[in-house]
């Protein structure tokens, strides 16, 4: 009986002094990777890029080659037509992230008109295609009682996300496409780090005083990192370390309540 005891005792001891030596929660190991030497990395990355170059200029050579033989075949017009409408489908596709803000910006100023509001945009619609790593805000909006200080954040691809860690920063995510190409060059997600900041200044107990970091075009996902270190979805109109995430249609709904 007493060895029983004993053994009970020492395998104790023995789960003690693991859980001392390695005190990561279990959650914080998962999804890890085997590790890959960074040439090879950046070799795989180059090689994927260009051969993504390399179809995209043969879908437009073969749009081209295409219409061209029915130029000799068939009527010019008929050629013509038919290279506009190809040509047009995937014009309409490279062009989609500067479509979707402008029609955003379109919504935020009828909005702003028809309510009275003051709109005071800080920097262009180009120049707000990236990221102020600085304090610089995007827009301002007074909103009767309520004052909006909005930075854009922009994705060009719907296939990413945003990590919000802490009150200073963020994670942006692109996240590899599953297909026969990441199988190949063994594409993996792609993250970097950007600093948040907002104007000095702006009064941290007016409760009509509102942060803002809009995301737009939309994302495939928007998470927060809780203080357990836990990492969960969220959405537009959370507050969380001092600002409020929107996203553009969540943003417009809130100046139309506003109102």
């Amino acid at each position: 009986m007493k060895k029983r005891q004993q053994e009970v005792q020492d395998s104790y001891k023995e789960n003690q002094t693991s859980v001392e030596i390695d005190d990561v929660p279990m959650y914080r190991s998962y999804g890890v990777t085997k590790k890959v030497n960074p040439i090879a990395r950046k070799i795989r990355d180059f090689l994927a890029k260009t051969v993504t170059a390399l179809l995209l200029i043969s879908e437009l050579a073969l749009i081209l080659i295409t219409t061209s033989m029915l130029a000799f075949y068939t009527d010019v017009l008929i050629a013509t037509i038919l290279f506009i409408i190809l040509f047009s489908i995937f014009f309409y596709n490279a062009t989609k992230l500067l479509r979707r803000r402008a029609s955003f910006i379109r919504k935020l100023k009828k909005t702003c008109k028809v309510n009275g509001y003051r709109l005071n945009v800080k920097r262009g619609f180009f120049k707000a295609l990236t990221w102020a790593e600085d304090s610089s805000v995007d827009f301002t909006v007074k909103a009767g009682k309520w004052t909006y200080y909005v930075k854009f954040a922009t994705s060009k691809r719907y296939l990413s996300s945003f990590t919000f860690i802490s009150k200073n920063q963020m994670k942006y995510t692109k996240i590899a496409r599953k297909n026969r190409f990441s199988i190949i060059f063994d594409l993996r997600d792609r993250t970097h780090i950007m600093p948040i900041e907002f104007p000095m200044g702006i009064d941290d107990n007016d409760k009509y005083t509102v942060r803002a970091i809009l995301i737009n075009p939309a994302v495939m996902n928007i998470e927060k990192k809780g203080s357990d270190g836990v990492v969960i979805p969220t959405g537009s109109g959370e507050k969380m370390f001092g600002y409020t995430i929107y996203t553009g249609t969540g943003f417009i709904e809130t100046l139309k309540r506003n109102a």
